[in-house]
């Protein structure tokens, strides 16, 4: 486990900035709600193998009845105002109209870029140049509505999440005393801020699984102390799970993108981030598990859409969807959880490296 923040493999990290000069108001709003009709594409079911942990239980055969999954029930559109603080939901931001709206996830994607080519140049290279799932996040300005614009009299929030001991540890450098630094003026998308806090502190011991301090965003660990309380049998798995997304998550489906957070969508996404990082893997039928065994039993959602660099629009989903375990098996419950749990470094779907797809486990009763 580690002693302080420098060891951690897992960061989350909370920036509070305060824009130096304001931008006025959007003069005029127009929600955007998705155009669709049409039905929201679900994947091929996957082989008929069935599954079996270590002690040889096994689940039903995929083609087998295993319960009903929650209606897929259309989303309401909402002309969503402004976000609160940095605990609140990070995406509540209202679009601006036409589409115009692209937010400040790219500048913030720049700046944390940025950030590590100053202590490893080869790194930053490395992140920007790579293929595939990237072992960091960037989250949009939180707080910022298009209403409002820019106000010099409230703080806003910024987050980078990092996924391997190299991306935190340059992370934690720009945050000590480097661009990310408690005091020094950043620029996002043309506008100029002051860092005025940094959480969690790299004077802080790191934050270990199950101490969310008020279930904050901010937080470090290692995969060790993350995955022990699952995998060795430490924690009992709870059957309902809830995940709170809180910037726009969307899910790439047959060529779309979908912003249904259904069970299959968001814990394979979450399954394919961590044997992408993790030292040690997770099975590869976790993903039929949550599919099948998973069923999506509530929800309070809205749409968002983002303006696209390529002048088009995407749309998202905000708020928290449940879910209920059909199987209650162990062994694929605990792997369940640990998922949630990495949730809140990974982030989920499309776009998290330019804002999209914040999200995080909420206890029970949340």
């Amino acid at each position: 486990m580690p002693t302080t923040i420098e060891e951690a493999e897992l960061l989350s990290l909370m920036l509070t900035v305060r824009a130096v000069t304001p931008t006025p108001a959007a003069s005029t709003f127009d929600a955007v709600a998705p155009a669709a009709t049409a039905p929201i594409p679900i994947p091929a079911s996957a082989p008929q193998t069935a599954l079996r942990r270590s002690t040889g239980t096994s689940l039903p055969a995929a083609g087998a009845p295993i319960g009903e999954r929650a209606p897929q029930t259309a989303q309401r559109r909402s002309t969503g105002t402004s976000l609160p603080a940095a605990d609140a939901p990070i995406g509540e931001r209202a679009p601006q109209g036409k589409g115009t709206y692209e937010g400040f996830g790219r500048a913030a994607h720049a700046l944390l870029l940025s950030a590590v080519r100053d202590s490893n140049p080869a790194l930053a290279e490395e992140l920007h140049a790579g293929s595939g799932p990237r072992p960091f996040t960037a989250s949009d300005l939180i707080g910022y509505s298009t209403r409002k614009g820019l106000d010099p009299g409230r703080t806003y929030g910024l987050r980078f999440t990092a996924l391997t001991g190299p991306v935190a540890q340059a992370i934690q450098s720009a945050a000590g005393k480097g661009r990310l630094a408690a005091g020094q003026a950043i620029e996002l998308a043309g506008r100029e801020f002051r860092i005025e806090a940094v959480a969690p502190s790299p004077r802080l011991r790191a934050v270990e699984n199950g101490d969310r301090r008020g279930e904050s965003w901010a937080a470090a660990t290692t995969w060790e102390a993350l995955s022990a309380p699952w995998l060795l049998g430490r924690a009992q798995p709870g059957y309902r799970l809830a995940i709170q997304f809180a910037s726009p998550t969307t899910f790439k489906s047959q060529e779309k993108h979908v912003p249904v957070p259904l069970p299959g969508w968001v814990f394979g996404s979450l399954l394919e981030r961590w044997n992408a990082f993790a030292p040690v893997a997770l099975p590869p039928e976790a993903r039929r598990y949550a599919e099948e065994c998973l069923a999506l039993s509530g929800y309070e959602l809205r749409t968002r859409p983002i303006a696209t660099k390529e002048g088009g629009l995407r749309i998202g989903a905000v708020g928290v969807a449940r879910y209920t375990a059909i199987n209650k098996d162990r062994y694929w419950l605990s792997l369940m959880n640990l998922l949630a749990d990495f949730a809140l470094f990974a982030g989920a779907g499309a776009g998290t490296t330019m804002g999209l797809g914040q999200c995080r486990k909420l206890e029970a009763g949340s």
